[in-house]
């Protein structure tokens, strides 16, 4: 064997491809959503998979375009 065989890191892929897809060097976009008040919700009803909240619910933490601006 000439050389030390390395395995990919799936630590890297998921970096790669999130540069190829989004520019480092541009401010990104705001969210449109409460964070705050989503992350609460999830903490409060014990929530680890954030897929089984239903779109009603998340519906309540959407930002108007108004508060965004802000």
């Amino acid at each position: 064997m000439f050389g030390q065989k390395i395995s990919p890191d799936p630590h890297q892929e998921i970096v790669d491809k999130y540069l190829a897809e989004n520019n480092p060097y541009q401010p990104s976009k705001p969210l449109q959503i409460d964070l705050r008040k989503y992350i609460q919700y999830a903490r409060e009803h014990n929530i680890k998979d954030p897929s089984t909240i239903p779109d009603e619910i998340l519906d309540q933490f959407m930002l108007k375009s108004q508060q965004i601006a802000q």
